[in-house]
């Protein structure tokens, strides 16, 4: 173990050291304490250099501390030259407050097929005046620099560039493949570049593996990375690269790329995440019109870069909640062809990345068609005149022709089949919307049900048409295996430009259809075609549907590819084609012309049609005794019924009569009884009002509020605990409220149970968990409706808040992680499946089973049942977790429109109440706050401050759910990703 402290050189303070030839030389453990170069040799503590065929092991730790060189080389200054020449650090370099003019720790000059390879390495604290504030690596010649193990530069910077790295690649490879990873942090530099910058020359090569850039920022461009291509070369983000919170006072808060080469050079991204990143305007007068743009990252060229290359691939690029003070909030290029660019490929997916033609917000991605040196030159006027977002550049809008649907009656399922006629339709992108037009006309009524009764009555047309004159078009393809979709009783998120009654975009967006099958090429004319199982919300005896088409779910498209907004008749009347299957109804010999006139034909068809006549009457005979007896029946029904109910009502006290079945077994939709709306999905199940009743015993009392009372009871005959929800069943509207809100939790639950099985999943194997508070049935008792439920044993997350203030306790990191990954597991399942509780996640509907399980409850009953009224919890109720573009909505239009972001900023103010006990936006004295007030604070206001003892990822991971701009806002998936949520214990 040898150190040097207070050495001083005029080459390598501590030590200089030259080998050539085949020379080898290996060190084990070595320090370097305040040690200087006088001169302009380099290497303020350590230098070497190593010639033709030399080579050097280090296997153990070397540190420098507090080392200073005069030229290059702070802590270590290394010279590599020739082929066979290798530098191999197996074990580890330290370099600690080191300074330099360049490499502030480390100066590597690696020439002609030489290779130094490190293990492991850090850089802290560590500075130079020029290039390079913890490395400064020159490769050329086919040299190879390798970083293979662990690596971390931490708050190092550099007056010029390159705050953490400056690379020279000429003709060589450096290559970033660490095992585990390399983390560059709070590096800073008054140039470009604040945690790297690379200049590529003559084919250089920059591989990047596992490499993190957290906080780095330049005053200038490229906060984390500035990349120059100054001739041909290769840059590749290959796996797991992240920009965490990068800034830059220039353009590119997280990368600059600034291309100055034509071909042979290549600029790609497979994987990185770049997230929460700022490109500000430059605290430069001078430099201020030319700064503000790219959050992420800024894309610029001289030359005009040919996209049939593909050399520009930015696929992998993974975009989150970045800024820009002037253009492109995530990405800007300034580019010649950026519009050629945008358009090659399938809608923008060289240049998008993660962009959701869908969901984003369009100034994510802008550019401009100029190149890069026009463009620096122009003024803020000129840039705003001729930029604009490059979804523009990529998008496709559809033109709808005609469209039909066959509805083939005789088919108990009743499938529709649908044809689309137009142009401009993308495979595997294509989608439709469905939607209620107008109420159709009396006369149209009129005139379609006279060509109803022609229909019935004549046997020899194969088919009715509805909305149009023409003949049917023979299908010769559909998609049988449907998902069944249903209007309104899932919400779908989405973004339109227009909302109509019943709409319905097809197909739905969880993956459990195909995509709509399309003939024909682009810009031809094409067909697609699809089918569907659900049949019953397409009513067209009484509405007129009108139907437009879209490459990305955004922008829906009809006649000549205009919108709703730009042509208010763009929409195209779906036509209603009524099929008859059935071909052995037709008489083949009643439309032959060739024996219309056949005398000997003539008695024979006579009789058959008096034969015919009396078939008629006598089954009409039939019919009417037929009705008789069921009339007979039904009164006899009824008067037992009201005999039951109050034999019911008599016996309801302590006990409450059901169905002598397990409570398994029991209807969600009551499809006997007069009071239903719906009807149930399984045919197999009975009326529970007309069974005769059995046991249950009410135990306790659960809760009491506007919504009703909610019992804890227990089937005597299974020894069964539920729940049991009590409701106002008087009204109308009551009535309606509550089946809506069984066939809601019906359907919720349903879908779910198929989302989480498995064809896999054998019989003995536990069956999957479900989030949702599974729905048990139901009963019905004169004025008041009894919703069976799920019973959980540890009550409601108010409950165990409330426990916790009591006690004088908080939860720890630990169990709010295991907790948040629960919700999150729950809103996933909701989310993958289309599914949107709809902003109302509060404590109060998150439930807590025996062994601490997470169930969601409450999809929309509370809501529904409480339609104006105030609910008395927690200062106003509900409104207190909406989100603010619910709240923004609400006052614009009076209409909410939900989304899958909603429920994440509800699910953040719950988990603030939980680690806080207290609302974000309001507390202990603001009792009485008007509609008004709470909507301007949760609009208007940033959320409070969680107490200091959480850990910093966890209140990070609140405040994300907390962004108020819902484009931005972090998914139920990306929190599940978060490894602290990842790791918790759980045991779904």
């Amino acid at each position: 173990n040898m150190q040097f402290e207070g050495c001083e050189s005029e080459i390598g303070g501590g030590l200089s050291m030259q080998c050539k030839y085949a020379g080898q030389v290996i060190i084990n453990e070595m320090s370097f304490s305040n040690c200087n170069c006088t001169n302009d040799g380099g290497g303020g503590g350590f230098y070497s250099s190593l010639d033709l065929g030399a080579q050097m092991t280090i296997t153990g730790k070397i540190r420098f501390d507090n080392c200073h060189g005069n030229n290059s080389g702070g802590g270590q200054y290394l010279y590599v030259n020739g082929y066979g020449s290798i530098v191999n650090i197996t074990g580890e370099l330290e370099y600690k407050q080191c300074q330099s003019d360049s490499g502030g720790g480390l100066y590597a000059n690696i020439l002609n097929w030489a290779i130094v390879e490190i293990s492991k390495a850090s850089f802290t604290d560590c500075s130079c005046k020029k290039y390079g504030g913890g490395i400064f690596v020159n490769n050329s010649g086919t040299g190879q620099f390798i970083i293979s193990g662990l690596a971390s530069i931490l708050n190092c910077n550099s007056q010029g560039f390159g705050g953490g790295i400056f690379l020279e690649i000429y003709d060589s490879i450096v290559n970033f493949k660490p095992t585990e990873q390399i983390l560059i942090e709070n590096c800073t530099c008054d140039g470009s570049g604040g945690g790297i910058y690379c200049k590529i020359e003559k084919q250089g090569q920059i591989y990047m593996n596992n490499m993190k850039l957290y906080r780095c920022n330049s005053q200038s461009d490229g906060g984390g990375i500035y990349a120059y291509f100054q001739s041909s070369g290769q840059m590749i983000f290959d796996k797991s690269c992240e920009f965490y919170q990068c800034e830059s006072h220039g353009n590119g808060g997280g990368i600059y790329i600034f291309i100055d080469f034509a071909t042979q050079f290549s600029f790609q991204i497979n994987d990185a995440f770049i997230h929460e990143c700022k490109a500000l305007n430059s605290t430069d007068s001078l430099s201020y019109t030319e700064s503000g743009f790219g959050g992420s990252m800024f894309l610029g060229a001289y030359i005009n870069y040919d996209p049939d290359s593909k050399l520009i691939d930015l696929r992998g690029m993974k975009i989150y909640n970045n800024t820009a003070d002037k253009f492109g909030q995530s990405l800007y290029i300034a580019m010649t062809k950026v519009v050629e660019f945008c358009k090659y490929g399938i809608l923008g997916e060289y240049v998008k990345g993660n962009y959701s033609d869908t969901y984003s917000d369009e100034h994510d991605l802008e550019g401009i068609p100029l190149n890069l040196s026009v463009f620096n030159a122009s003024s803020s006027q000129t840039i705003e005149q001729q930029q604009q977002s490059l979804e523009l550049y990529w998008k496709i809008l559809g033109i709808l022709k005609n469209a039909q649907v066959v509805v083939n009656i005789s088919n108990p399922n009743g499938i529709l089949i649908f044809q689309i006629e137009g142009q401009r339709m993308i495979p595997n992108y294509f989608s439709v919307k469905i939607f209620e037009l107008r109420d159709k006309t009396q006369e149209e009524i009129d005139q379609e049900q006279k060509e109803l009764n022609q229909y019935f009555n004549k046997n020899n047309i194969k088919s009715l048409k509805r909305n149009s004159l023409q003949s049917p078009i023979t299908l010769k393809q559909y998609i049988d295996n449907q998902q069944q979709i249903s209007i309104n009783s899932i919400i779908i998120n989405e973004k339109n430009l227009r909302n109509y009654d019943n709409e319905i975009i097809y197909p739905p967006q969880d993956g459990s259809s195909n995509p709509i099958q399309i003939e024909g090429e682009i810009p031809n004319d094409q067909t697609a075609t699809f089918g569907m199982n659900e049949y019953k919300w397409l009513n067209y005896n009484q509405k007129v549907y009108g139907i437009m088409i879209s490459n990305d779910r955004k922008i829906f498209t009809g006649k000549d590819g205009l919108t709703i907004e730009e042509d208010e008749k763009a929409a195209v009347l779906l036509e209603v084609i009524i099929e008859e299957d059935d071909e052995s109804q037709i008489d083949p010999e009643e439309d032959d012309p060739q024996k219309e006139d056949d005398p000997e034909k003539e008695d024979e068809k006579e009789q058959e049609k008096k034969g015919k006549v009396l078939t008629v009457g006598a089954i009409i005979g039939i019919v009417v005794g037929a009705l008789v007896i069921v009339a007979v029946i039904i009164i006899i029904i009824i008067v037992a019924f009201v005999k039951s109910k109050k034999k019911l009502n008599s016996s309801f006290g302590h006990e409450i009569g059901v169905n002598e079945d397990t409570l398994e077994t029991y209807l969600l939709l009551n499809s006997h009884s007069p009071d239903a709306i719906n009807q149930s999905l399984d045919n197999n199940l009975v009326n529970i009002a007309e069974q005769q009743p059995q046991q249950i015993e009410k135990i306790q009392k659960i809760g009491k509020g506007a919504f009703g009372t909610v019992w804890k009871m227990k089937e005597i005959k299974s020894q069964r605990i539920v729940a049991i929800k009590e409701v106002d069943y008087d009204s109308i509207e009551e009535k309606q409220r509550f089946h809506k809100e069984v066939s809601v939790m019906r359907d919720v639950y349903h879908i779910l149970q198929q989302a989480s099985s498995t064809p896999s999943q054998s019989s003995d194997s536990q069956p999957p968990f479900i989030h949702v508070v599974q729905p048990l049935g139901y009963f019905l008792n004169e004025d008041k409706a009894y919703l069976v439920l799920e019973y959980c044993e540890n009550g409601d997350l108010r409950q165990y808040i409330q426990n916790m203030k009591n006690a004088g306790t908080e939860i720890s990191d630990a169990k709010a992680f295991e907790l948040i990954k629960q919700v999150t597991l729950a809103l996933n399942q909701l989310h993958m499946n289309g599914i949107i509780h709809g902003g109302y996640i509060k404590p109060e509907n998150i439930l807590l089973t025996e062994d601490f399980q997470i169930k969601l409850s409450d999809f929309g009953l509370t809501r529904k049942l409480q339609e104006g009224r105030e609910y008395t919890t927690n200062h106003g109720g509900t409104s207190c977790y909406l989100a603010p573009e619910l709240l923004h909505g609400q006052s614009a239009n009076g209409k909410r429109m939900q989304t899958i972001a909603a429920d994440i900023w509800s699910f953040g103010i719950m988990l603030f109440e939980l680690l806080a006990q207290k609302h974000p936006f309001f507390g202990s004295n603001d009792i009485d706050l008007s509609p008004l007030e709470i909507y301007n604070r949760i609009i208007g206001e940033e959320p409070a401050e969680l107490p200091d003892h959480y850990s910093k990822n966890l209140k990070q991971l609140i405040n994300q759910m907390l962004t108020k701009d819902a484009t931005r806002r972090i998914t139920a998936e990306a929190i599940i990703e978060d490894h602290d949520v990842a790791v918790s214990q759980t045991k779904n």
